[in-house]
């Protein structure tokens, strides 16, 4: 046994040694320190359900309870394996059906009592897996025995090169140079070979040995307890319910936890780096630079060490509500940020819709709830006002309380059968105020049920309609007597029209055999007083005839019996046959009679010639009438077309326009009214009855077109007639 393997043995025997002492006593201790850890902290996390647990129940929010549980056994589905919540009588209320009971090896049963103000009212019980934890530590053992190992192997085989170098190989000189001494060579000077000398240098080895030993293994405990200490914050950032966001002094993030992905909907792959202000919506953005400078620059703050409610911005662009703390972190070279951000836009939208319930339920109308048992648990103000009951008077008691008999059994009966079947029942119904009084209400009945069908609930709320319905039976009275006079009137109107038709045909039929008289007359031999008296009987039948005609087409137009043709016709052809027509009488009185048709407007439509001629001619005809000198104008032209391949319609406009008397604003008002004229003097002057205008516009109105006039006093007058008319299609030409 050479003296570099007696060196060696002594670490030979403590590296076994300590091998031994770590798998039969420090890992196990080890493992059963970490598995009471485990628990512990297992047990803490079934604390922290308790407040969230005991609100649930205690506000019968059992949708609530069973959705955060749900969450909570997602967020450690890792580890957890089964969680049961049971009320005081043992039920379970979670989950709502058995489960198998979870197995293995190292799963292990937590057990938790609830209470609510120091009494008990239900237990959770928890079972935990602790497989993946023990192998996760067992990896991470076995990391450390093997770095030991390898450390000590390089130790052993450094220690071995060593002692071959300072030892072996000097006593090997020595022995060599002995045995050269031996020999009788003296050419070489023995070297010291002294035990001090041997033994000096052997401590120095072995302290230099020791202290890089302890050096090497404080490295390594150090950097596992740092590799440990991260681990741990790192797993508590992970699970943290709540978003942590880390930045620097210029606003890049440096840290984004999973829950700051969840709440904004980043990876944080994509923005790490990036500036927090794409979290922030506009205008909050850019003020958080400005916060941020600020206080780098003078130390002021607003912000920091304060809880802030604002807004965020998602990656999908949707504007949330969050509540957000910002502490510094001094790392010593650099300055951080952090946010501690939760969203509470569920909460703000809980929060609103309680205060709409609540403004809700204090509305006129009176509000009843019940238990299951109908019996009476809350009233509203109104409820209170229209009863003529307090509160306190009517919680306990059922709602027949309020009946007036004036229903009999059959009534409730068909209201229950409805509530139980559908869940709703609405009607009248007839109660009794506490003073006696007796009244109608407008009542509306719902069945409120549980996630199991089960009706938890009854919500009545009714209105007194005892005044609506008098007004309603005097409404109805009035409503009645109004049709009779309405139709009372509508038969007055058809006799007139009736009356005015007739009377029309009996006049005209005379009439006609007057002028067909003075017709006849005409051919005979007349001297000229008689042919004067002639040509004034005929003018005057003309003129009544016109009279008979305009009443005729305005009783027939009153009493709805006018129907308008829809023929194809040469608009242009018509409009000129009207202007031959009336060019006489224009020439009688000197005045030019000019017709512009516009290029663009199609010849040939569907419509009612003979009415477009009818207006046409009232209007040029009254035009020329009103007219002492200048000129009378007939522009057609068109808007534009519209509709399909199939009937194309184009919007006509005619433009009448003069350079006559011209009509006072005062009175253009009524000029389309029956029988009425700008004023007296005209009726004296030019004559007629006032009827050409309105019958115009009773006409055009027919065709679904309007009419409407320019005009001042003085300076004439323009009539714009719009009037849309389908065109004639080569089809229609053909036929």
């Amino acid at each position: 046994m050479g003296i570099r393997f007696k060196l060696l043995l002594p670490l030979i025997i403590g590296f076994i040694a300590f091998i031994l002492f770590l798998h039969l006593y420090w890992v196990d201790n080890y493992l059963d320190s970490e598995y009471r850890d485990y628990k512990e902290t297992h047990k803490t996390l079934m604390k922290m359900l308790e407040p969230e647990l005991t609100r649930a129940q205690m506000s019968g929010d059992l949708a609530y309870m069973h959705s955060f549980l749900d969450q909570t056994m997602d967020l450690h589905k890792k580890y957890w394996r089964q969680i049961a919540v049971y009320d005081r009588e043992g039920h379970q209320l979670y989950p709502l059906t058995a489960s198998a009971p979870a197995s293995g090896n190292y799963v292990f049963e937590l057990r938790h009592d609830l209470h609510f103000d120091g009494e008990p009212f239900g237990k959770l019980v928890l079972l935990v897996d602790w497989e993946h934890e023990r192998q996760e530590e067992l990896q991470r053992i076995y990391k450390i025995v093997g770095l030991l190992i390898v450390a000590l192997a390089i130790i052993i085989l450094a220690s071995a090169f060593w002692q071959n170098y300072l030892i072996r190989q000097p006593l090997l000189r020595l022995q060599a140079a002995a045995t050269k001494l031996s020999e009788g060579d003296y050419r070489e000077k023995l070297p010291l070979t002294s035990n001090d000398e041997i033994g000096r240098l052997t401590r120095v080895f072995e302290h230099m040995r020791v202290k890089l030993e302890q050096s090497h293994a404080d490295l390594k405990q150090a950097l596992m307890d740092a590799r440990f200490s991260e681990a741990q914050q790192r797993a508590v950032i992970n699970t943290m319910a709540d978003a942590l966001i880390i930045i620097d002094d210029h606003g890049n993030i440096e840290s984004f936890n999973p829950a700051a992905e969840r709440i904004f909907g980043y990876d944080a792959a994509e923005i790490l780096d990036r500036n927090i202000g794409m979290l922030m919506p506009k205008p909050h953005a850019s003020a958080h630079d400005g916060y941020l400078s600020r206080y780098l620059d003078t130390g002021e703050t607003h912000v920091l060490g304060h809880v802030r409610e604002l807004e965020g911005l998602r990656k999908d662009g949707n504007i949330i509500t969050i509540e957000m703390k910002v502490s510094e972190i001094d790392t010593g070279y650099k300055r951080l940020f952090s946010g501690l951000i939760s969203d509470i836009s569920e909460r703000k939208r809980t929060e609103t819709e309680l205060r709409i319930a609540a403004i809700a339920f204090d509305t006129q109308e009176g509000i009843i709830i019940t238990d299951p048992d109908a019996n009476i648990v809350r009233v509203n103000q109104a409820c209170t006002q229209i009863t003529g009951y307090n509160a306190e008077e009517l919680i306990g008691q059922n709602p027949r309380l309020l009946q007036s008999n004036r229903q009999g059994p059959d009534f409730y009966t068909g209201m229950w059968d409805s509530l139980i079947h559908t869940g709703r029942w609405s009607g009248e119904i007839w109660n009794r105020r506490k003073n006696g009084e007796i009244c109608l209400q407008w009542a509306s009945l719902t069945a409120v049920r549980d996630e199991q069908d089960n009706v938890t609930h009854y919500v009545g709320s009714f209105l007194d309609i005892s005044e609506l319905k008098e007004k309603q039976l005097q409404l109805e009275y009035q409503t009645q007597e109004l049709s009779a006079a309405r139709d009372a009137a509508e038969a007055a109107a058809r006799a007139k029209s009736e009356f005015l038709s007739i009377m029309s045909h009996e006049i005209r039929t005379p009439l006609n055999g007057i002028l067909g008289m003075a017709q006849l007359l005409t051919d005979t031999r007349l001297d000229e007083e008689q042919n004067e008296y002639l040509q004034t009987i005929t003018q005057s039948g003309n003129a009544l005839l016109t009279i008979i005609n305009d009443v005729l087409d305005l009783s027939r137009i009153e009493a709805e019996k006018m129907e308008l043709e829809l023929l194809e016709f040469n608009l242009e052809q018509t409009a000129f046959e009207v202007i031959n027509l009336l060019s006489i009488r224009a020439k009688e009185k000197k005045l030019d009679l000019i017709f512009n048709y516009a290029p663009d407007c199609p010849r040939y439509l569907l419509g009612d010639a003979g009415r477009i001629r009818q207006i046409l001619i009232n209007l040029i005809g009254n035009a020329i009438k009103f007219t002492e000198q200048g000129h009378v104008l007939l522009e057609i032209s068109c808007l534009g077309e519209s509709g399909s391949n199939a009937c194309e319609h184009v919007q006509l406009v005619f433009k009448v326009k003069d350079t006559g008397i011209g009509i006072s604003p005062e009175n253009q008002s009524r000029l389309f009214d029956s029988f009425s004229q700008a004023d007296g003097s005209i009726t004296r002057k030019f004559g007629g009855t006032g009827l050409g205008l309105a019958i115009c516009k009773k006409m055009i109105t027919l065709m679904d077109g309007d009419i409407s006039i320019e005009s001042s006093l003085g300076n004439g007058a323009t009539f714009l007639l719009r009037i849309n008319l389908p065109v004639a299609t080569p089809k229609d030409l053909s036929a």
